[in-house]
């Protein structure tokens, strides 16, 4: 097997934090200067990648993996101290916002943005480049007005709105239109607002030699604009509501599956119209990042359908995709697209092969290498060539610290058989420095486990709802120490 082409990929580290976990305003990361602060550590020591997790609005339990729009953005990671510093607005603004809404961060920066949003002037000023904004965006950015007015004012479920509404009458909506236009013009200047942020994010990053890797989710929530608005796209029955559903069956995070509830596509109709919303929606993204990592990336090839009446994921099947079709126009659009594979799971060898054939890298998590035997695929002497990349551990996975405290009789065992390690002590600089000797091309570490933290600190536990999506960076002195040992690794690995 020939070596991939790896041009797009250089040797490098970096670590992997969500924007809400950063230091910020308002009990909540964002887009202003701590995330900057941030871009300045990294740099300031031999750090060249920063992932993230997926920027849309996450769902009610917290998630950013379901969210009502495949594009809109998180609204909340507008930075209050970049309005003031962009002269958007003043700091008497600020102050009078963390008055009267002392205690619900959420609801002062929903109602900041919807005083700057209706102030007459401010508009005038910044009226070219909206316009600018909501013609580049009108592909999705209307439909995404229209869903959240909808919302506000009917069911939050979009199944259960009015039949001409839910079905998309074009006259209904266009009345609909005309008499919320005020409304819709908000939540397209709260996206505006966030891409002006989010590109002055991205530029400092590329200054500092900083590259970003995005996150696209493989599939959508049923309750999004998305489906509403491309039933078309989705296995639905005739009142929308879906006839099968996404999960993965039962594995090392549950004994009876995970059962995600999200539609699965309909292949042959996205595939006439050469799969234009897939592909909208990765140009999306890759303006707004240099890499992307493409969640379930095993579901592109075949994915796990459960009937939609089931209460768990048992009971499924697995069912093909449409992976050359897609892949092949997806490189005449994109080119050697800056692909990361999750291809984490139950992968099979035609998978691999659709990875190798688009030089798409694949994940290697160094948790997963030590719970079976000497060809495990996850150990670094079995990495097949440089074109991966290493991570101690993902968002879904316990922090190194979690993981060690609970690791069975086996894990233990073959640390020191296949990883050389003696004992769980200071487990996680072992790991990180052998994850850095590795040939694998980038290696990547959550910052949870750059401070050595436990299980308190786990940002998400698959198949739960509660209690995720809430860890948050104190300050980032935390950190400083940690950072410069790293980057003393990263000299001798040569990265």
């Amino acid at each position: 097997m020939t070596e991939p082409d790896k041009s797009l990929f250089h040797r490098s580290s970096g670590l992997l934090m969500h924007i809400s976990s950063l230091p910020g305003l308002w009990n909540r990361g964002d887009l202003g200067p701590s995330a900057r602060k941030f871009i300045d550590i990294l740099s300031e020591n031999s750090q060249a990648l920063w992932q993230i997790l997926p920027l849309t609005i996450p769902d009610y339990t917290g998630s950013p993996y379901s969210s009502t729009s495949a594009f809109a953005a998180n609204s909340q990671f507008i930075s209050p101290q970049d309005l003031c510093h962009d002269k958007i607005c003043n700091a008497d603004t600020l102050k009078k916002f963390e008055i009267d809404y002392p205690d619900d961060s959420a609801m002062r920066k929903k109602m900041l943005i919807r005083t700057l949003a209706f102030n007459k002037s401010l508009r005038k000023t910044l009226a070219k480049k909206f316009s600018s904004f909501s013609h580049e965006n009108q592909y999705w950015l209307k439909d995404f007005c229209l869903f959240s007015t909808l919302m506000d004012h009917h069911s939050p479920l979009w199944t259960e709105w009015p039949e001409n509404l839910r079905n998309r009458n074009p006259e209904a909506l266009k009345t609909w239109e005309d008499e919320h236009t005020e409304e819709m013009d908000l939540y397209a200047f709260e996206q505006f607002i966030f891409q002006l942020q989010w590109d002055k994010l991205k530029n400092y990053a590329s200054k500092k030699n900083i590259q970003i890797i995005g996150d696209i989710p493989i599939f959508i929530a049923h309750n999004s604009v998305d489906v509403w608005a491309h039933r078309e796209n989705f296995k639905l029955d005739d009142n929308g509501f879906p006839t099968v559903v996404a999960g993965v069956p039962p594995d090392v995070f549950s004994e009876t599956g995970q059962l995600w509830g999200n539609p699965h596509y309909q292949w042959e109709t996205l595939q006439k119209s050469n799969f234009k919303w897939w592909f909208e929606r990765i140009g999306h993204i890759l303006k707004q990042v240099d890499f992307v990592r493409l969640d379930h990336f095993r579901g592109f090839e075949a994915a796990w359908e459960v009937p939609a009446s089931e209460k768990t994921a048992e009971n499924g099947e697995w069912v093909k995709g449409m992976p050359l079709e897609f892949f092949d126009a997806f490189k005449n659009k994109f080119g050697e697209a800056p692909i990361i594979a999750e291809d984490l799971g139950i992968i099979t060898n035609e998978v691999r092969e659709i990875m190798h054939k688009y030089a798409f890298p694949g994940m290697k998590i160094l948790q997963f290498s030590l719970d079976s035997g000497p060809d495990n695929d996850f150990l670094p002497q079995n990495y097949q060539n440089s074109h991966c990349i290493v991570y101690t551990g993902t968002h879904d996975n316990n922090t190194l610290v979690g993981w060690a405290t609970n690791a069975s009789d086996i894990e233990k065992r073959n640390l020191s058989h296949f990883l050389g390690i003696e004992g769980c002590d200071d487990i996680v600089w072992k790991m990180i420095q052998i994850a850095m000797e590795s040939k694998a091309v980038w290696a990547i570490f959550p910052i949870q486990d750059l401070l050595g933290l436990g299980e308190e600190a786990r940002m998400n536990f698959p198949g739960t709802i509660t209690g995720n999506w809430q860890w948050r960076l104190g300050n980032y002195s935390e950190i400083t120490d940690a950072l410069r040992k790293l980057a003393k690794i990263n000299l001798k690995c040569g990265r």
